[in-house]
């Protein structure tokens, strides 16, 4: 299923023969107001594109994407766009990451993914990142990880590999909305995502999301890449401190809880 009256092209760079895959969608915002404390779902999908040989198979370019394109080191431009990888294991993985998150039209590209998803012949799409209710936890705290499903089957899925469930509150963006459409496709769905609080590159938040991923979706990871860095950011957040610098707030500019 396409975008409704929205504007859409794939490119499709192979078309990969797959066993019942489950979907990760991890998508962030591309605000630079914003980036800094909500990047979780990139990061995370960086780091699984680098460490379980996912392979690039399908672009999707979309006007449901902010109205800005980048402009390259050698004055080249692109237009943002939305990767599909996939990874053969013990339970084939399709993961789905983009330049930037939709700012408009986020049912329709709910169903866009959702029905390539579909025809991919996936039965559940776990969504990743960050929630937008809470007040900042520590970046010095181990995150729990926090979610909720499309039914009761998801949610006590969920319930069985350590997952925090939400309970009566808003679910805000395409990240969840997501979640809740991917019932009309007869697809269970699952939301995983920690607080924010920790600054980018969240090591802490995408280590906890990607060990309960791991869990259940049943691959393994080296993580100790995560486990440096999260040294290396702690360090420096420390000295900080000491120093009275806000990381919150770049040289120069506002802060970026405004």
């Amino acid at each position: 299923m396409e975008c409704v009256g929205v504007w859409n092209r794939w490119e499709v760079l192979e078309e990969p023969e797959l066993r019942d895959p489950a979907v990760i969608v991890a998508v962030s915002t591309s605000d630079p107001r914003y980036v800094l404390l909500y990047s979780h779902a990139r990061e995370l999908a960086d780091y699984l594109v680098k460490h379980l040989g996912f392979k690039h198979f399908v672009n999707l370019y979309c006007s449901a994407m902010p109205a800005a394109v980048r402009v390259n080191a050698d004055g080249t431009t692109e237009l943002p766009k939305s990767q599909g990888y996939y990874c053969r294991g013990g339970r084939d993985i399709v993961l789905y990451t983009s330049d930037a998150s939709p700012v408009s039209f986020a049912y329709e590209f709910s169903e866009t993914l959702l029905g390539h998803a579909k025809g991919l012949g996936s039965k559940e799409v776990y969504s990743v990142g960050a929630r937008f209710l809470e007040p900042p936890i520590s970046p010095f705290v181990e995150p729990d990880v926090l979610g909720f499903g499309t039914d009761s089957g998801t949610v006590g899925r969920l319930k069985e590999f350590g997952v925090k469930i939400l309970e009566n509150e808003p679910s805000y963006y395409f990240s969840s909305i997501v979640v809740a459409m991917a019932r009309n496709y007869g697809m269970g769905g699952y939301r995983v995502s920690v607080n924010h609080g920790e600054p980018k590159p969240h090591p802490r938040a995408v280590k906890a999301m990607t060990l309960v991923l791991s869990k259940m979706l049943g691959f393994e990871i080296d993580v100790s890449g995560l486990d440096a860095s999260a040294k290396e950011l702690e360090e420096a957040l420390r000295k900080g401190v000491e120093t009275g610098r806000d990381f919150l707030r770049p040289e120069g500019g506002s802060s970026m809880y405004r």
